[in-house]
């Protein structure tokens, strides 16, 4: 149970008509906070408070299976390696409302302002059944002009990935050339989400305040009450939302078609990653080892998803989709200075896969701004199909002294490069005339908000750990230790600059 104790500001603190539900408060205490005032005790009458029975079941499923060989060809080592998974979730989330049927109020309250729990003592039994009742609340939507009680919301989500990996090696005495591997590397991904929201209305009732539905619970829907007295209610009618559900006390229907659109899409990703290394192992001085390699990987990616036609009332198909091809050469070389001290250098270009859900085609529902300078103001946020990969040029040194198998001491410092980045992008001139259905909107222009890829920048810092295992201070502390790091990182990322510290134990 999720209980809404606070008041229905939808008056002022001593409204001209208490009937509006605007909260009246006394005796009452404020604290200055930032922003301004805040109450923290006191007595408030004249609320309208909301009680909302929640009921979720989801069910995952993860299917992995694979295939690996090798096979030996004279001086080459060939292995295939074939893999496939799948998980799929199947998900219900439900909410039922409840409150007294007339305003009610709260004695000698306290409201939390830091760490702790507020304290509401009620004025009303709460755990009466004939005092809370089921309950449409107007504000919170309709079914064909009667205030709904509830909602239900299935949601299905299905990411599956099929990849096969084919690679030779073998052993090479060229000089500094150890050894050489090449292969190449196929991974398709598909991954889809479809919810939609139901929309639960009272068939029977009276009319409360405010001309919303009330209906008594039924008898066989009312289970122990709950025990609320840690926040000043000694006990909270309790009911199952699943045996409102099996009743026949409501209709039905689905949430406006128009919501529906930014809830269903799929996206589909191909990768192809041809790859070739040659192992190093060389004496400069001191010996190093290490290897340099380049990787072409071609991405094909598309999307489907909807966005909700206006003009006709309909929901239509979009699609949107990229292709394109990154170079990605890498060097890693480890020098041994002696006495278990190492030295570790590395130069790449790499690159980071956008999430899939930020892939996705489509146009999410719209919401109007209700209130500031930009109200009647049309917002919406959806994906983009042609986002592309984060994308950087990376270096990285590092010392590392070793003492025994568990314990070291390192000191780093890395430099990346930034080519293209991923950000939440806000098209504020945006036209939605013909798309979702903008309602109460003033105009048509609006915002708009999807991720986007921006120019690059930087990312640069320093890092000092140290891994201690106890047994070389003790044999009775072996197999306890202390791990600690502590990074400095200073980064340049879209033209927004951050300095911080952090440190880890």
């Amino acid at each position: 149970f999720q209980v809404n104790l606070m008041p229905d500001w939808s008056g002022n603190c001593t409204p001209a008509n208490p009937a509006s539900g605007g909260p009246i408060f006394s005796n009452y205490k404020t604290v200055d906070m930032i922003g301004g005032p805040v109450m923290v005790n006191g007595t408030v009458s004249n609320v309208d408070p909301r009680m909302v029975s929640r009921y979720g079941k989801r069910d995952d499923q993860i299917t992995a299976i694979g295939w690996k060989n090798e096979l030996k060809v004279g001086a080459w080592k060939t292995e295939a390696d074939l893999s496939y998974s799948k998980a799929t979730r199947d998900e219900f989330k439900g909410e039922i409302t409840a409150s007294p049927t007339a305003l009610s109020g709260f004695t000698n309250f306290y409201n939390e302002v830091g760490n702790g729990a507020s304290f509401y003592p009620t004025t009303l039994n709460w755990a009466t059944p004939g005092v809370v009742q089921l309950r449409g609340i107007g504000e919170w939507g309709n079914l064909n002009g009667v205030s709904k009680v509830g909602t239900g919301s299935p949601i299905s989500v299905t990411d599956e990935m099929q990849a096969m990996r084919l690679s030779a090696k073998r052993d090479l005495e060229w000089g500094a050339v150890s050894n050489f591997e090449g292969g190449v590397n196929f991974t398709d991904r598909k991954k889809s989400n479809t919810s939609s929201t139901t929309i639960y209305a009272l068939k029977n009732g009276v009319k409360c305040f405010g001309g919303d539905n009330c209906l008594p619970i039924p008898a066989n829907m009312v289970q122990a009450p709950a025990d609320l007295s840690f926040a000043g209610n000694p006990a909270l009618v309790s009911f199952d939302m699943r045996d409102f559900l099996a009743s026949s006390l409501y209709n039905q229907g689905v949430e406006g078609a128009d919501q529906a659109p930014g809830r269903i899409w799929g996206v589909k990703e191909k990768a192809t990653t041809f790859f070739g290394k040659v192992g190093l192992d060389f004496t400069a001085g001191i010996p190093v080892h290490g290897n340099v390699g380049v990787q072409v990987v071609k991405t094909d990616q598309s999307s489907t998803g909807m966005a909700w036609d206006n003009v006709n009332n309909v929901a239509k198909p979009m699609t949107g989709g990229a292709s394109f091809t990154d170079v990605l050469p890498s060097l890693n070389l480890t020098g041994d200075l002696g006495s278990n001290t190492l030295m570790r250098f590395g130069a790449a270009q790499v690159m980071a896969r956008p999430d899939m859900e930020a892939m996705r085609a489509g146009f999410g529902s719209v919401s109007v701004i209700k209130e500031g300078p930009k109200i009647g103001t049309p917002t919406a946020s959806g994906g983009n199909p042609q986002l592309e990969p984060w994308r950087a040029t990376a270096v990285d040194l590092s010392l590392e002294k070793y003492f025994g198998k568990r314990s070291y001491i390192s000191a780093a410092a890395f430099h990346k490069k930034l080519q293209s980045t991923i950000y939440n992008q806000t098209d504020y001139a945006y036209n939605f005339t013909g798309l979702p259905n903008i309602g109460t909107a003033s105009t048509v222009i609006g915002e708009y908000s999807r991720p986007a890829n921006g120019d690059g920048g930087v990312v640069r810092g320093t890092e000092l750990s140290v891994a201690l295992d106890g047994g070389l201070l003790h044999p009775s502390l072996d197999g306890f230790g202390v791990v600690a790091s502590m990074s400095d990182t200073t980064s340049n990322v879209a033209g927004q600059k951050t300095k911080n510290g952090d440190r880890d134990l």
